[in-house]
């Protein structure tokens, strides 16, 4: 179920006012006031959102946010 679609970042600032619009498809979200950190990057065309990277605040003090990629560890 969609409950938004978003033409721009602008459009999802507008909703998600502490989102930070890192480039034009990385967007990180503050999560449990800033406890956690969600890093997305989204095709607004498709209106699709795909999780880059999950973690604590302080783990996220540690990543490069433009470049850290998607890594599935099994």
């Amino acid at each position: 179920m969609v409950k938004y679609k978003f033409s721009s970042s602008n459009d999802l600032k507008k909703v998600y006012g502490n989102a930070s619009i890192v480039n034009n498809k990385r967007i990180v979200f503050n999560i449990k006031e800033n406890d956690y950190r969600l890093v997305v990057s989204v095709n607004f065309r498709r209106n699709a959102c795909y999780t880059i990277w999950f973690g604590t605040h302080k783990q996220y003090d540690q990543i490069d946010v433009e470049n850290v990629s998607y890594n599935l560890k099994l």
